[in-house]
């Protein structure tokens, strides 16, 4: 490197570098300093910085642990459990997610079931509570019931996947229905 040493003041030196000007400039990238403008000093900025570098493509659950907490035996083992990763993993999402609206970018992270995360367009939607009625909790239970009766072969989950409610939704309902015949 060709630099002009000089010295500023006693024990300093300066550098003085001759400035590089492109030959053919391009139009910057929007997603180029979308990193450093929301995450002007912080740990998440690797992880964000790769879903920047793989927009649109999906990052593995490993992968980001890694990137996070760093590479060990312990890091890869806990990437691979659901409850470690939805945790941690997915508070992590969570936070990223909500500085990206904070910051009112165009841009979200989703899940991608049982893969791993992906940055795409578009501002973050959560997903509104679904209410049900009670008339809708009875039809729902009759037809679980109905279900458990014709495919005994059938799991939990995949009952209340025929149904269309979420397995937890479901075990709440059947935990209140319990209650109300024991009183």
């Amino acid at each position: 490197m060709n630099a002009d040493l000089r010295r500023v003041a006693p024990g300093h030196v300066r550098l003085d570098r001759p400035v590089i000007v492109p030959n053919a400039p391009t139009p910057p990238d929007p997603l180029d300093n979308l990193v450093w403008d929301i995450f002007p000093d912080c740990s998440a900025v690797r992880v964000f910085t790769a879903f920047r570098d793989a927009f649109g493509c999906v990052l593995t659950y490993e992968r980001i642990a890694i990137l996070h907490f760093g590479d060990s035996a312990e890091v890869r083992q806990s990437a691979r459990v659901q409850r470690w990763r939805a945790s941690n993993l997915g508070a992590l999402v969570c936070r990223l997610n909500e500085r990206l609206r904070r910051y009112r970018q165009p841009y979200h992270i989703e899940n991608v079931r049982r893969v791993g995360y992906r940055l795409v367009d578009g501002p973050y939607q959560p997903q509104p509570a679904i209410r049900y009625t009670a008339e809708q909790k009875v039809t729902l239970l009759a037809q679980y019931h109905t279900l458990r009766e014709t495919h005994p072969n059938l799991t939990y989950k995949q009952r209340c996947r025929k149904i269309g409610v979420a397995h937890q939704t479901v075990a709440d309902w059947l935990k209140a229905a319990r209650r109300a015949e024991a009183s």
